[in-house]
């Protein structure tokens, strides 16, 4: 089975000034370095509401997209997987710089920087990985700055100033091969910052708000019956939206030692097949094809996945409370041993927010869950 690619805490050296960022719903023609005849969302009205695509990949894996139209001044026009878990926006160099400048090893150019249809790309190199130590997919590639134009591919895209952003020039799987062009690209609208580079985080934070509106999104239920539309993503919440009587609940985030921001996980309990355990919990959209539990009583080799027909409860420190069963075409589970994977966190994947909503409150430190 193929596990999904999320993100996970392994952190790669690389040092870059961030610009401040911002929010254009349109923009003029040019090397696209100011924001311009920006929307900002104010008072109480959101920035943006995206229909999401959703698309069932193979057996039980599904994932959500949305359209990322251009980097800078250059084309882009594909469908990214979007996840809650990861922070940050990673793109394939593949279509975007000229096959001359991307190596085997690197980017070629010479200088501290290089500008090419008007993103920059120095010369911090890194590693961003999605995945534990039993499954992960690796990012190697260089921090970079562009505008950013995105929405749902009909309606007017949001175009941010010029924000930063990892480009790779190669991607490989667990087992060192290759991944298609483009097949690892993410846009990542966790809490936090991307594993690869502390100055990379979801470009929704960088997006400006005023008035009453508050940083952050909700994503409603998702419809896997519905293609175009299968979610709709909310960019800016309200105050309304953290009203107990919204039926969120919320769960604060912990502050994470040694400066390195706040936690994406919030703390709960897992009971599966008569165990039961605790520790830190998750949510991602970018688990395409499987929940992860971690038990660190588990003895199996590797992964090991639940039997159709067996029931997952999770309930958080916070009194949310849910439960699934494993069928064959939804809620695939695995079991791992921490001690292996090399990841402490429990997180249940995109067959999650077919029966729930999620909310991220990048000002006040929160998520929010809400069963339906």
């Amino acid at each position: 089975m193929r596990m999904p690619r999320p993100a996970i805490n392994l952190l790669s050296l690389v040092i870059a000034v961030l610009f401040c960022i911002g929010l254009a719903t349109s923009c003029k023609k040019g090397d696209g370095s100011s924001l311009l005849n920006s929307t900002t969302g104010t008072g109480t009205k959101p920035i943006a509401a995206i229909k999401l695509t959703g698309t069932v990949v193979a057996g039980a894996g599904k994932k959500l997209t949305l359209s990322v139209s251009a980097l800078g001044t250059a084309s882009v026009q594909k469908d990214v997987t979007l996840s809650t878990i990861s922070a940050g926006l990673d793109m394939d160099a593949s279509g975007l710089l000229p096959a001359s400048m991307i190596g085997s090893s690197g980017f070629i150019f010479t200088g501290d920087s290089v500008i090419y249809n008007g993103i920059t790309i120095t010369n911090k190199t890194g590693i961003v990985t999605h995945g534990d130590m039993l499954n992960a997919t690796k990012l190697y590639g260089n921090l970079a700055y562009a505008t950013v134009a995105f929405g749902d591919g009909s309606g007017p895209q949001i175009t941010t100033k010029r924000i930063p952003f990892f480009l790779y020039y190669k991607a490989v799987d667990q087992s060192g091969n290759p991944v298609p062009a483009h097949g690892a690209d993410l846009f990542g609208i966790a809490h936090g910052y991307s594993n690869g580079n502390k100055l990379i985080a979801s470009p929704l934070t960088y997006l400006p708000v005023s008035g009453d509106l508050i940083s952050g999104f909700k994503l409603s239920m998702v419809n896997f019956n519905i293609s175009q539309g299968a979610c709709i993503l909310t960019i800016g919440l309200t105050p309304a939206d953290l009203e107990a009587s919204n039926g969120f609940n919320l769960h604060p985030l912990s502050v994470l030692a040694g400066g390195a921001g706040y936690a994406n996980y919030i703390n709960g309990t897992i009971v599966y097949n008569g165990t039961s355990l605790s520790g830190p919990v998750a949510f991602s959209t970018g688990y395409t094809s499987a929940s992860v539990i971690q038990d660190p009583k588990y003895t199996g080799t590797g992964y090991s996945a639940l039997a159709t027909g067996s029931t997952v409860r999770i309930v958080t420190s916070n009194g949310f409370n849910y439960i699934y069963t494993i069928s064959n075409s939804a809620y695939t589970t695995v079991i791992e041993n921490p001690a292996s994977s090399g990841e402490n966190r429990s997180i249940f994947g995109i067959d999650f927010f077919t029966q729930n909503e999620f909310l991220v409150d990048y000002t006040n430190h929160q998520i929010g869950l809400k069963n339906l």
